[in-house]
C-alpha cells in the first residue's frame, strides 16, 4: 500500500475476505478520495474520469475475459510466489509510473488482475491543494500514453470533450447532461464531492493543460516531485 491511504476499521477482514474469494494472483482497488484544498477536488476529477472512462474494469472482471493492462499501485496483494517469480518493482524501479507498468507487465504475461472497489475500507487523499495536484500528475501524465504522439493525442481529446457538447446547438445541454451522468457514476464510487459533476467540463481543460505540461517538463528533463527529479 501507498503511505498516504487511509484503511477503515474492517479492513483487514473485507480485504482478506475478497483474496480468499478471488481465482486471481493478483489484486488491485481503488479507495474513495478525500478531498483536498478547493479547487483541488475539480483538477483531481478528471483523473478519476479518465481512468474509468477507459478501463473496462467490470466488464473484464465479471466475463474473466480480456486485461485491463492497468494496476493502482496504492493498494495491491499478490500471491507470494508469483510475485517472487517476477519481481515486478524490481522490473520497474526505473519508472516514474510503475503502477501502470506493472499492469501493463502482468497484461503482456497474461497474468489476470481482480479489480475492486474498496471505497467503503480504503480512502486516501492525494494531494492537499491544487498546486501539489498538478505538479503531481504533470509528473507523470506524459508516460500514460506512452509516448509523445499519444500524449498530446489525449490533451486533444481531453479538450475536445471538455467543449464539443456546446456545438450541439438545441441539443447541447442534453450532451453535457449526459456527460455529467457518466461522471456521476465515477464519483459516486470514488465517494468525490457531487459538485464536482458540474465542473467535468473545467476539469477536463485542466487534463488537457497537465498532458502538455508533463510532456513539456519531460522532454526538459525537469520533471519533479518531493525533492526528486525525474
Amino acid at each position: 500500500m501507498d503511505a498516504d491511504v487511509k484503511p477503515g476499521p474492517n479492513f483487514l477482514n473485507d480485504l482478506g475476505t475478497a483474496v480468499l474469494a478471488s481465482k486471481k494472483s493478483v489484486i488491485t482497488g481503488f479507495p474513495s478520495l478525500l478531498p483536498g484544498k478547493f479547487p483541488e477536488p475539480v483538477f483531481m476529477a478528471w483523473v478519476v474520469w479518465l481512468i474509468a472512462a477507459t478501463n473496462p474494469f467490470g466488464l473484464v472482471t465479471r466475463t474473466g475475459l480480456g486485461h485491463n493492462f492497468f494496476m493502482n499501485g496504492q493498494i495491491g496483494a499478490w500471491k507470494k510466489s508469483l510475485y517472487e517469480e517476477i519481481w515486478p518493482h524490481e522490473v520497474v524501479k526505473s519508472e516514474v509510473l510503475e503502477d501502470v507498468k506493472i499492469g501493463r507487465l502482468l497484461g503482456k504475461n497474461k497474468i489476470a488482475i481482480e479489480t475492486l472497489d474498496l471505497s467503503s475500507i480504503l480512502a486516501v487523499k492525494m494531494y492537499p491543494d491544487i498546486k501539489a495536484a498538478f505538479a503531481g500528475m504533470s509528473k507523470n501524465s506524459a508516460d500514460i500514453a506512452g509516448n509523445s504522439f499519444g500524449t498530446i493525442f489525449l490533451s486533444i481529446l481531453c479538450l475536445t470533450w471538455a467543449i464539443a457538447w456546446s456545438f450541439a446547438g438545441p441539443m447541447s445541454w442534453l450532451f453535457l447532461l449526459m456527460f455529467m451522468i457518466s461522471h456521476a457514476f465515477v464519483m459516486r464510487v470514488a465517494k468525490m464531492p457531487w459538485w464536482t459533476i458540474l465542473l467535468i467540463p473545467v476539469s477536463l481543460i485542466m487534463a488537457s493543460i497537465t498532458f502538455l505540461n508533463s510532456l513539456m517538463l519531460k522532454k526538459r528533463g525537469m520533471r519533479t516531485w518531493k525533492g526528486r527529479n525525474y
